[in-house]
C-alpha cells in the first residue's frame, strides 16, 4: 500500500475525531496504523504521529488504558529518533497528562506537564524563541493547578520562574 494512502486516511480519521465521530476516527486511525506499520519497519515519526492520534481518540471515548500504551510507546519511540528534548516528545507528554487529568489522577498528571514545560524551555534556550505549543501547554498546566486548588499568587510565581529561565 501506498504511503499516500495512510496520509488520506489519517486526514479523514483527524476531521472526523474533530467531529466528535469517534467511532470512524477509530476505524481510520486503526487501518492507517496497520498501513504504516507495514510500510516502515521499526521507528518512524509518522507511525509515532498516528498513535499519538489514536490515543487522543481512545482517550476521548474514556478508553484510557489503550489511550496510555499508545501514548507511551509514541512517546518512547519519539526519544528514540529525536531525542529527549525535542518538542514532539513535549507535545507526546502534554497528551499523557491530558489523559491522567482526565481520568482524576490530577498529581500525576502535573509531573507530565512539568517535564513537557522543561522540554519547551530548554527548546526557547536553545533557538531564543518560545515553541509554538508553548501557551497551549503552560495554560493547560495552570488550568492543572487551578483545578488541585493551587492559589492565583502561586501560580504567578510559576510563572514569572518558568518565565526567567
Amino acid at each position: 500500500m501506498h504511503p499516500y494512502v495512510a496520509t488520506c486516511l489519517n486526514e479523514l480519521g483527524e476531521l472526523a475525531r474533530r467531529d466528535g465521530r469517534f467511532d470512524e476516527a477509530e476505524k481510520l486511525y486503526r487501518r492507517t496504523l496497520q498501513i504504516l506499520e507495514e510500510i516502515y519497519e521499526g521507528d518512524h515519526p509518522t507511525v509515532a504521529s498516528c498513535m499519538n492520534n489514536l490515543g487522543l481518540t481512545l482517550g476521548a471515548v474514556n478508553q484510557s488504558d489503550q489511550a496510555w500504551e499508545l501514548f507511551s510507546r509514541a512517546v518512547a519511540m519519539d526519544v528514540r529518533i529525536f531525542g529527549p528534548e525535542d518538542p514532539k516528545v513535549s507535545n507526546r507528554l502534554n497528551n499523557m497528562a491530558w489523559l491522567l487529568r482526565r481520568k482524576g489522577e490530577l498529581a500525576e498528571a502535573e509531573s507530565f506537564f512539568r517535564r513537557s514545560i522543561e522540554i519547551l524551555l530548554k527548546f526557547e534556550s536553545r533557538n531564543g524563541r518560545k515553541h509554538t505549543s508553548w501557551d497551549t501547554t503552560f495554560n493547560e498546566y495552570l488550568t492543572l493547578l487551578e483545578e488541585m486548588g493551587e492559589t492565583e499568587e502561586t501560580m504567578i510565581k510559576r510563572y514569572d520562574a518558568s518565565s526567567r529561565r
